[in-house]
């Protein structure tokens, strides 16, 4: 299914006020003027550098990955508790998968150090 730009602003929006972020703190941390995040919320034509820059910012709060999945569904009005638990879970999942992968590759690349030091021990027998 593809994502029409109009969709991924108004995704990036939804977490944006979800954050309690502003226009004007998401356009300060870019580099952008304000206007910017309007135009990309509304999906108005924005250059896929600036995209890639929100794109780029909102990684510290969500996994891009959410913002592009069928199944984004951020609802923030008074009666949202199930959707925000599952946007919360959401989250979770992608965080775990995000530490699992960072644990595998700290892994990898302990098992290699001790790999190269056992190597080096044994040849020094």
């Amino acid at each position: 299914m593809a994502i029409k730009s109009k969709d991924i602003g108004e995704r990036l929006k939804q977490v944006r006020k979800y954050h309690h972020l502003t226009q004007k703190f998401v356009a300060e941390s870019i580099g952008l003027p304000q206007n910017y995040v309007s135009r990309l919320e509304c999906g108005r034509n924005l250059s896929s550098d600036k995209l890639i820059l929100f794109l780029e910012f909102y990684t510290k709060y969500i996994n891009i990955d959410i913002i592009f999945d069928e199944r984004f569904d951020i609802l923030l009005t008074d009666d949202h508790k199930i959707n925000k638990k599952q946007y919360i879970d959401s989250i979770l999942v992608e965080k775990i998968k995000l530490l699992q992968t960072m644990f595998e590759n700290n892994n990898k690349s302990i098992e290699r150090e001790l790999n190269n030091l056992i190597s080096l021990a044994q040849k020094n027998k």
